[in-house]
């Protein structure tokens, strides 16, 4: 299986298990990690989690690790992963950056795994309640049009 694939399998695994009510869930084979659904606001760290387990690397291993989404999408960015900004360029296992005008300081990072039930969708861990699925913060499915104005970037990893 592909990194991608991986990739995708794990974060959809960890947004369906905080749908069905789940808070937290050990994922990875080689380096398990455990994963808080519920606690929203630590988009970065569910983005590095997934990487991490989907490419059996250590806990906070992965090179591209940063404190914030925003430092994160900017180091994916130096790397030389961008391939974009719209959906047209997006494959299932991208990283993508959500961004608000540049003075919010954090930001936001996601994953795009593809479509679901017909949908385009992210796996992203937010501590907005209002929006994706389940409707209350953590680990969640978010349409691609809920996001699509604000992306900054998507992130191609390979492999």
């Amino acid at each position: 299986m592909a990194l991608a694939d991986r990739i995708v399998d794990y974060a959809l695994t960890a947004a369906r298990a905080h749908a069905k009510g789940s808070r937290s869930l050990v994922l990875g084979k080689a380096h398990p990690q455990s994963f808080d659904l519920a606690t929203g606001g630590y988009c970065a760290r569910f983005v590095r989690q997934v990487v991490e387990t989907a490419s059996d690397e250590i806990p906070f291993a992965w090179d591209y690790a940063r404190a914030n989404a925003r430092l994160m999408e900017r180091a994916l960015r130096a790397a030389g992963f961008y391939v974009g900004r719209t959906l047209d360029n997006a494959a299932p296992g991208d990283v993508v950056g959500i961004n608000k005008p540049p003075w919010v300081r954090v930001g936001h990072i996601a994953i795009y795994v593809g479509d679901v039930d017909g949908e385009p969708m992210i796996a992203e861990n937010t501590s907005v309640a209002g929006r994706g699925k389940p409707r209350v913060k953590g680990t969640k499915l978010t349409p691609w049009e809920v996001v699509a104005k604000r992306v900054t970037g998507i992130y191609r990893l390979g492999g």
